[in-house]
C-alpha cells in the first residue's frame, strides 16, 4: 500500500486552488474598494482559505507537507523531466523521438527559449520549492507537539535540499531562495554555487539530526539514512572526500540498509521501499483525477494545484519499447555491448542486463510475448527493461506509471563510499565494496586483484560498475561531469564514438541555459555563460 504522502496530497490542491483564488480576488476587491466609499463589499467570503486562515493546527502542517512531497512528482520534477534530462545527455541513451525537445536534449542543441526540460524543470521545481518555503516559514508559529512539528520542519528542509541539489545540478547558477515570496518579488538574483551546496549541506545536516531511521507505517518519507545518504553525496560532489567517506560509512554501519538480494526489485511495483530502498519518490494510479502531466505547459501552465491531476510518473511512457508507449529514449548499444564484457561465475550474461535492457535473446520477453514475437528474429531494437512493465501479459502499457522512482539506492552509498576511500588511498577497502556490488551480480570474485591495483585501476573499476549498476537511472551524466570527462578531449572523443549525440556537445552545454521567460521577467538574473 503507498503511503499517505501519495494519499493526501489532492485534498492540499484543492486548498491551494482557494488561496491562489483568493489573491486573485483580494486584487478585484482592492480595486473596488478604491472606487467605492459604501461598506457593502466589506464582507468575507467563508468558501475561500487564505495563508493567514490556512495554517492554524497541526492538520494543517500535515496537509502542507504532503504537498511538499507532491512537489517531487510535478511533470518538470521526478514525474518526467530530471530523469529525461539526466539519462538522454549520457553516453548511456538516445533519443529517438519525433519531438524535437527530446532530441535536442539528446544533441545538446537545446537554448534558452526550448521547450520542454528548460522552462519545465525550473518552473516546476521552483514552484516545488515554494511549497517547501511556504511550509518552513508558516509551521514553527503554529501550537503543536513539538516533536512532530520537528520531524515535519526537518522532512521539509530534506525535500527543499533535495530540489536546489536537481536546480544546482542541472542549471548551476540560480536564486536560493529559502522564504515564501509575492507575485511582486520578481527581482531574484542568483547566488554563487558553493553558497547553494553550502546552504544544501546545512539542510541535510539539519534533517539527518532530527529525522527517525524508519517510519514503520508511512512509507516514502525522508528518514536519517536519505539525509546522511545525500549529505554525503554532496560531499563526494564537492570532493570532499573524508567527509563523504564518513557520512556513507554511518549508513553501512547503521545495519538498516542491504543489497536485495534480485536486482530487478529496485524497480517494479511489488517489492517498492525495500531494504535497498534509502529513498524514492511515491507514485501511484490510485486517486486524483484526468491530468497525466501535472505543472505541464499545456494542462497547468500557472502551477495552480488541481484536484484532477493524477499521482502517476510518465517516465515509463517515454522510456517504455514500441508498441508499449513512445520509444522516446531508448539505451545505448555501447550500453548493452558493456554489460557483455563479463560474464558470470557460471558463464551467463550479467543478470542487471536482463532486468535493464530488453534485447534479442530467447530469455528476454516483452510483456509476456518472445522478443522475436514482438520484433522479429533477425532484430537489433534495444528498449528500456528498468522501471517498465516488461514480464507482465499486456497488450499495451497504461498511460500513466505507479512505479516509485527510486532516487537513492544502498548499491549507490556503497559504490560512492567505495570511490571515496579510492580518492583517500585505501584500494583495499575500495576493492571491498565493489565485490560486494559484484557479488549480487554472480560475477567472479576479484576483491584480491582489486586490492592490490593503482588508484587509477580501481577507479576504472568503480567507473565500469556504476555504469552497469545505474543505467538508466540518470546517474551517468553527473557521474561523468564530475570525473571531469566533459572537460577531456580524449574522454569527449571516447564518449562520441559510443553515441553520436555527443558530437554536438561544447563545453559551455554542460548546463541548461535559463529559460527565456525567467530572463525577461527576472531583471536580477543573468543568463548562463554561452547562451
Amino acid at each position: 500500500m503507498k503511503s499517505d504522502v501519495v494519499a493526501n496530497y489532492n485534498p492540499i490542491f484543492k486548498l491551494n486552488i482557494m488561496r491562489y483564488l483568493k489573491l486573485i480576488s483580494l486584487l478585484v476587491f482592492a480595486l473596488l474598494l478604491a472606487s467605492c466609499k459604501s461598506n457593502f463589499l466589506n464582507v468575507k467570503d467563508p468558501n475561500n482559505t487564505t495563508v493567514k486562515q490556512f495554517w492554524k493546527n497541526a492538520s494543517d502542517a500535515q496537509k502542507g507537507l504532503n504537498a511538499v512531497y507532491g512537489g517531487l512528482r510535478l511533470d518538470g520534477a521526478f514525474g518526467r523531466w530530471i530523469p529525461s534530462i539526466e539519462n538522454i545527455r549520457s553516453d548511456l541513451a538516445v533519443a529517438r523521438s519525433p519531438w524535437n525537445v527530446l532530441d535536442n536534449l539528446n544533441d545538446f542543441s537545446y537554448s534558452a527559449s526550448s521547450a520542454g526540460a528548460v522552462p519545465f524543470t525550473w518552473r516546476n521545481v521552483y514552484h516545488a520549492i515554494y511549497e517547501a518555503n511556504q511550509e518552513i516559514n508558516h509551521v514553527p508559529n503554529i501550537k503543536m507537539n513539538k516533536q512532530k512539528k520537528a520531524k515535519i520542519m526537518a522532512q521539509a528542509k530534506f525535500v527543499r535540499a533535495l530540489l536546489y541539489f536537481q536546480l544546482l545540478k542541472i542549471y548551476k547558477n540560480i536564486p536560493l531562495i529559502t522564504k515564501p515570496v509575492k507575485t511582486s518579488d520578481v527581482s531574484q538574483p542568483q547566488a554563487s554555487p558553493d553558497s547553494v551546496y553550502n546552504f544544501i549541506t546545512d539542510q541535510f545536516k539539519q534533517a539527518q539530526k532530527v529525522l527517525p531511521q524508519t517510519w514503520p507505517n508511512d512509507k516514502g518519507r525522508a528518514t536519517w539514512g536519505a539525509a546522511t545518504a545525500f549529505l554525503g553525496k554532496i560531499y563526494l560532489f564537492r570532493k570532499k572526500y573524508s567527509d563523504a567517506a564518513n557520512e556513507f560509512k554511518k549508513i553501512i554501519n547503521s545495519g538498516l540498509y542491504h543489497l536485495v538480494k534480485n536486482y530487478s526489485w529496485n524497480f517494479g511495483t511489488k517489492h517498492e521501499h525495500n531494504k535497498e530502498s534509502i529513498f524514492e519518490v511515491n507514485f501511484t494510479n490510485t486517486g486524483g483525477g484526468s491530468v497525466l502531466r501535472p505543472g505541464d505547459q499545456g494542462e497547468a501552465v500557472n502551477l495552480t494545484p488541481n484536484a484532477s491531476w493524477k499521482n502517476t510518473q510518465l517516465r515509463t511512457m517515454e522510456f517504455a519499447p514500441d508498441g508499449y508507449g513512445w520509444a522516446d529514449i531508448r539505451p545505448s548499444h555501447a550500453l548493452l555491448n558493456d554489460f557483455k564484457k563479463e560474464k558470470t561465475v557460471n558463464g551467463n550474461l550479467d543478470p542487471r542486463l536482463f532486468a535493464t535492457i530488453i534485447f534479442n535473446n530467447p530469455k528476454v520477453d516483452v510483456y509476456g510475448n518472445s522478443y522475436a514475437q514482438v520484433y522479429g528474429k533477425n532484430s537489433h531494437k534495444i528498449y528500456w527493461a528498468k522501471y517498465e512493465f516488461n514480464h507482465r501479459n499486456i497488450s499495451s502499457q497504461p498511460k500513466g506509471s505507479d512505479v516509485n522512482d527510486r532516487i537513492m539506492r544502498y548499491a549507490d552509498v556503497l559504490l560512492m563510499y567505495a570511490e571515496a576511500e579510492n580518492d583517500l588511498g585505501h584500494q583495499a577497502i575500495a576493492a571491498k565494496y565493489i565485490h560486494k556490488i559484484r557479488a549480487r551480480a554472480n560475477l567472479p570474485n576479484r576483491e584480491a586483484e582489486f586490492a592490490t591495483d593503482t588508484q587509477k585501476q580501481v577507479m576504472q573499476q568503480i567507473v565500469h560498475q556504476r555504469e552497469l549498476e545505474f543505467a538508466g537511472e540518470g546517474k551517468r551524466y553527473d557521474d561523468i561531469r564530475r570525473w571531469g570527462w566533459l572537460k577531456s578531449s580524449k574522454k569527449l572523443n571516447y564518449l562520441k564514438n559510443r553515441v553520436a549525440g555527443f558530437k554536438g556537445f561544447v563545453p559551455y552545454k554542460t548546463i541548461l541555459p535559463i529559460p527565456i521567460e525567467e530572463i525577461n521577467t527576472n531583471p536580477a538574473i543573468k543568463q548562463n555563460p554561452g547562451y
